[in-house]
């Protein structure tokens, strides 16, 4: 399109450009590739001996649900041919929908969990991620999908909208100027004189009323405080006065990075680290009413929501499947490939309240990424909606192990059993992390 432009026209995108490029080379916007790991090193081949137990925990109907989703995914890309990066393998898109087609048939008919492993040795590489530090550890969050109380009408105690994408919004990916920024985007708003700006942070659209009065509003709700926690999960249901729902989900972020409030108010000494959860943070709110703005406008990111009949749905465009779906660094993972959390889930009474911690293993797909979900030591755990997925998303803060399923090209065997292994594979499986 900048080619078609009079070169007076498009003195202000090029100008535009060269600010862009530069704040890349800073890594000043969100979405820039940082210095660290890449897709290469992001994850190593871990040995057959040393693979986990594969203790799934859940019902193997939900890791099916999740499968087919990645397999609508899959189908809706066909075309780009672009491959999946497993750190050091290279998977085609064929050879990745074959490799889920299988996984889910064996979800499906094998249930002794020692022949699972056997099939799942054979026709497929375990990947380990990196984690926080090179050394696979992993800092494991959770989300969940809230239900607000709403109206279409502001009326009453629905005061607090819920915006649409609005019309003055745009986007730029910036490949389409420099191939070498692939994956990197910056989002603005165009000005009357045709000049490409910051788009309104938290601040100007909520306490200034930046969108008031266009027609962006989807719904109202209650609480200003669970609108502000329903950007950071992204997706959830208004429940209106007749009983009916309505599910928005995430369509566009403002392009301004995210901060976490609850790291304010720890550095600020309001909060301890070691209590940290969703939960301490709204009660905080609600609580100390002259720091509400303040601390929720710390945050300059500010989402736009659109209606969704099927939901919630993930940053791959298809719904996730409650403590199945992950998300994680787009730009480090393959999207839409399975693998295996490890990590930690609560054991609740009946009043809600945590009574201690459990170890858990389980089969997970990688369907979705996050404004904080940054970096090969990050992973967020879709919880699901209600009471438990609520408590279970607001307190999970632990560590755990992240693993991927990298389909083979040809079966493998362990050494001395008949069809030997391929040549390539032994190449294949080293044991060590990368330097």
């Amino acid at each position: 399109m900048l080619s078609r432009m009079p070169f007076r026209r498009s003195v202000g995108w090029c100008s535009c450009l060269c600010v862009v490029l530069a704040l890349g080379w800073l890594n000043c916007f969100p979405g820039g590739r940082r210095p660290g790991r890449t897709p290469r090193t992001a994850m190593w081949i871990v040995a057959p001996e040393d693979w986990p137990r594969f203790d799934d925990d859940r019902d193997r109907r939900s890791m099916v649900r999740a499968i087919d989703m990645s397999l609508r995914y899959l189908t809706k890309i066909r075309r780009s041919r672009r491959p999946f990066i497993f750190g050091p393998m290279i998977v085609s898109h064929a050879r990745m929908v074959a490799g889920l087609e299988r996984l889910k048939r064996m979800v499906l008919k094998v249930k002794d969990r020692a022949r699972f492993v056997t099939l799942l040795k054979r026709h497929f590489v375990l990947m380990q991620a990196a984690g926080q530090s090179g050394v696979g550890d992993m800092y494991v969050t959770g989300y969940y999908e809230p239900i607000l109380e709403g109206s279409l009408k502001p009326e009453g105690p629905y005061q607090h909208p819920l915006y649409r994408k609005p019309e003055d919004m745009v986007r730029i990916e910036l490949y389409k100027f420099r191939p070498q920024y692939r994956g990197v985007s910056l989002t603005g708003r165009m000005t009357e004189d045709k000049r490409v700006v910051p788009y309104y942070d938290r601040r100007e659209i909520v306490d200034k009323g930046a969108l008031k009065d266009k027609g962006l509003e989807i719904a109202w709700v209650k609480s200003h405080i669970n609108v502000f926690f329903l950007h950071i999960q992204g997706s959830g249901q208004v429940r209106l006065p007749d009983g009916k729902r309505l599910r928005v989900n995430y369509h566009i972020g403002n392009g301004l990075p995210y901060r976490s409030i609850g790291t304010l108010l720890i550095r600020e000494g309001w909060l301890k680290a070691e209590k940290m959860s969703m939960q301490r943070l709204k009660r905080f709110l609600i609580e100390h009413p002259d720091q509400q703005q303040r601390v929720m406008n710390y945050n300059p990111s500010y989402i736009f929501f659109r209606v969704v009949e099927d939901g919630p749905l993930g940053s791959l465009q298809v719904p996730l499947t409650a403590g199945r779906s992950v998300a994680t660094d787009y730009r480090l993972f393959p999207r839409g490939a399975a693998g295996v959390l490890v990590s930690w889930r609560p054991r609740i009474d009946h009043t809600g309240k945590v009574l201690e911690w459990e170890a858990f293993m389980r089969l997970v797909v990688n369907q979705d990424t996050g404004g904080a979900i940054r970096g090969a030591g990050r992973v967020d755990y879709f919880a699901g909606c209600g009471p438990v997925a609520e408590i279970t998303a607001g307190y999970l803060r632990h560590p755990g192990k992240l693993y991927f399923l990298a389909p083979r090209l040809h079966p493998w065997y362990p050494e001395g059993q008949k069809p030997a292994a391929p040549p390539w594979m032994l190449l294949e499986l080293p044991a060590q992390a990368p330097a």
